[in-house]
């Protein structure tokens, strides 16, 4: 079992109820090695092994699909049964493409037991395709929640493809720091018609909606509880200096709520210098 497995896995135990959203081709709590987890995903088990197979993908261990997600059939409603009842819900490199971050935490939360954690990969900024692009806001994920956001914006579209970064011809540059060699993959005009064509179907196409750093997601973490949209604590955020960093939130446990302390905003600060940092340091070693 390889160190990434055993970061996502840590402190959780194959007989605790969990979900799994959008492992694909490649779950981390597969059923076949015993694990007690709902599996909830973008399309049926058919539908991804026939997706998969035309991108070269290996499919065989793609697992058949419990909660299948639609506008029309929300999650809530499929699995209302397990309100409350899960141990864990694990979510690898899903955080970046939805559309409305903070609804998925709110729900998550509805899901959770007490005491029960969310734990999340997240692809740092900073070593693939989204060099170029700034840095999230917990400003602009209120907004989206504002607007019971369901498909991305035409600029998210337009920042994707206009500021979709290459180094050395690569989309992923695990641990490679420095711009020499980086390019921009798309033309302007280009990356307009083609976020214009995404913004003008009625259905979700997806990109990487949202860019962070470890520290800038602990900022906008701690600005969402501080500002009452969250009821989450964070436990961990903890980065493998390759290509993504680990984040472990955790629901409550009853007659716990979080302490907003009046170093909140010196937190902020803090996490909002680091993440100024880790991309200078990226850039300009």
């Amino acid at each position: 079992m390889d160190d990434r497995v055993i970061t996502l896995r840590a402190g959780i135990e194959p007989t605790m109820r969990g979900l799994e959203y959008g492992p694909s081709y490649s779950p981390l709590f597969p059923k076949s090695e015993g694990w007690n987890v709902i599996i909830v995903d973008h399309a049926s088990q058919a539908d991804l092994i026939e997706k998969y197979a035309q991108w070269g993908v290996a499919t065989e261990k793609i697992e058949p699909v419990d909660v299948v997600l639609t506008e029309e059939s929300p999650i809530e409603s499929q699995l209302a049964h397990e309100i409350g009842n899960l141990d864990y819900i694990i979510a690898s490199h899903v955080f970046e493409h939805l559309p409305n971050p903070i609804s998925f935490l709110r729900t998550t939360h509805q899901f959770l037991r007490p005491g029960g954690l969310l734990r999340l990969a997240v692809p740092d900024k900073r070593f693939c395709f989204d060099l170029l692009k700034p840095l999230s806001t917990a400003g602009e994920m209120i907004q989206a929640h504002f607007e019971n956001r369901r498909k991305h914006t035409l600029g998210q579209y337009f920042d994707a493809l206009s500021l979709h970064a290459l180094k050395a011809g690569q989309g992923a540059f695990p641990a490679a720091s420095g711009t020499e060699d980086v390019n921009l993959q798309h033309d302007p005009e280009q990356a307009y018609q083609q976020a214009f064509s995404s913004f003008s179907v009625p259905h979700y196409v997806d990109i990487h909606a949202w860019t962070f750093t470890p520290s800038s997601f602990s900022a906008i973490m701690r600005l969402l509880c501080a500002s009452g949209l969250l009821d989450l604590t964070v436990d961990s955020i903890t980065s493998d200096g390759m290509y993504e960093f680990f984040v472990t939130l955790r629901k409550p446990a009853p007659g716990i709520t979080i302490e907003i302390d009046a170093s909140v905003k010196e937190k902020v600060c803090t996490d909002l210098i680091g993440a100024l940092h880790e991309e200078r340091l990226t850039r300009f070693p």
